[in-house]
């Protein structure tokens, strides 16, 4: 009996395509867990060193805020608000955080695509940094002294300001630029007479000034009167418009990780540590204490959410007319978007 050869050339190929659907099931099995569980990979442009203040960012990573909401975060560190907007700006990162002038000044003088999702500081925590070897007391000793800072830092953006508020004549003040990394060295070694610092870098300055025999002053802006919308969190109108899913998420897991870290700072902070083992639990640990003063003062019930109050947004911007020459028109609507926020 001889067999139909376009049936047995039918019959390979309906096999073999057999064998592929199978193969195809078993593939789509094996990997349809790994496609359930995958993640947005989501990178975290900072604007400064892993001092204590990003405590709550390394404590909701351990935590699982993150992957809980379906986002692998990676970070990594800066070298002042006005490099880390440039950043992001540039493409280099989909997110990053900084002093809300840095944004403001990015977007109404150069059309930066940059826009802030949520403010940390409710309180401004600009401070000037000097050794009690210097005399220097107060905002009034400054007069002929020079003082060090990064490229585009929001101390020296709001300095005049400060001055003139504590009967300074800010022109009386030099300054020179340095790098993030060598400004310690500047103040303990008196190449400087002083560095602006967040007050949450106290515990990272202070231990460095006592080796050398010296004591640590903090003169903080808010001593005279100075008080406005500080550090937020800001993106790419092109990451508004692609992404606001992974936004919407990545804002509710750092909301989350605030408040979180606001209640268990040790945990967070010896979570920190663990991630950036440079640094020292005890300083991570006093430096978010600190700065958690900066967002809810005494009261940890007080309810803070992140979303702008508008009006303090122009006030904000307001004062930072008077001190860089921006467009005394510009609409502050242009550098906020918190929608995303939850509610």
């Amino acid at each position: 009996m001889k067999m139909n050869m376009s049936y047995i050339r039918n019959w390979k190929s309906y096999l073999l395509e057999a064998i592929s659907i199978i193969a195809v099931g078993v593939a789509f099995s094996v990997s349809a867990p790994s496609i359930a569980l995958s993640k947005d990979k989501v990178h975290f442009q900072w604007s400064w060193l892993p001092t204590g203040f990003y405590c709550p960012i390394s404590g909701g990573i351990a935590k699982g805020f993150y992957t809980d909401v379906d986002i692998d975060l990676s970070v990594s560190t800066g070298r002042g608000s006005g490099d880390a907007v440039k950043k992001v700006a540039g493409g280099g990162s989909p997110i990053g955080d900084g002093d809300i002038s840095a944004v403001m000044s990015a977007r109404a003088r150069e059309n930066a695509p940059v826009k802030c999702l949520m403010h940390i500081h409710d309180h401004s925590p600009h401070s000037l940094f000097v050794l009690k070897s210097s005399g220097i007391k107060g905002f009034k000793d400054l007069k002929g002294k020079t003082l060090a800072t990064t490229a585009g830092n929001s101390h020296r953006n709001y300095f005049p300001i400060a001055a003139r508020m504590a009967g300074l004549d800010p022109d009386t003040v030099k300054w020179t630029v340095v790098d993030s990394t060598t400004m310690p060295a500047m103040l303990v070694n008196k190449r400087v007479d002083g560095v602006p610092y967040f007050t949450s870098n106290i515990s990272f300055i202070k231990p460095q000034v006592e080796a050398r025999g010296d004591e640590l002053v903090v003169i903080p802006f808010a001593d005279y009167g100075f008080d406005i919308y500080s550090y937020c969190i800001y993106t790419r109108d092109d990451v508004i418009e692609k992404e606001p899913d992974m936004l919407r998420r990545f804002v509710a897991a750092t909301q989350r990780s605030w408040l979180w870290a606001s209640h268990n700072p040790e945990e967070a902070c010896r979570a920190h540590t663990k991630q950036w083992p440079d640094t020292k639990f005890k300083d991570n640990l006093a430096g978010w204490i600190d700065l958690r003063g900066n967002m809810f003062g005494k009261d940890l019930s007080r309810a803070w959410t992140g979303k702008f109050d508008m009006k303090r947004v122009q006030k904000t911007y307001d004062v930072l007319v008077k001190s860089r020459d921006l467009d005394p028109n510009f609409d502050v609507k242009q550098v906020i978007f918190d929608s995303l926020l939850p509610k």
